[in-house]
């Protein structure tokens, strides 16, 4: 087995919960609310949020050193 920092383990089995809402105004999804402060983006599309959490969560994370992110 291959070793994996404590950090990269944590990250591994964390959960992190969206909500998701459509402005009608300007006609995009966006993230209503997060347990990960900071993460804030829009889309046309619900598909399209949904593809673009990995990088964006990346994007927060970046800071800790962490870059694996897999949605289920």
């Amino acid at each position: 087995m291959d070793y994996m920092p404590e950090k990269y383990m944590r990250l591994s089995h964390m959960t992190i919960t969206v909500k998701a809402a459509w402005d009608p105004e300007a006609l995009v999804w966006y993230i209503e609310h997060s347990s990960l402060p900071g993460l804030h983006i829009e889309a046309e599309t619900p598909l399209e949020l949904y593809e673009k959490l990995p990088g964006a969560i990346e994007d927060l994370l970046e800071g800790s050193g962490e870059r694996e992110v897999s949605l289920p």
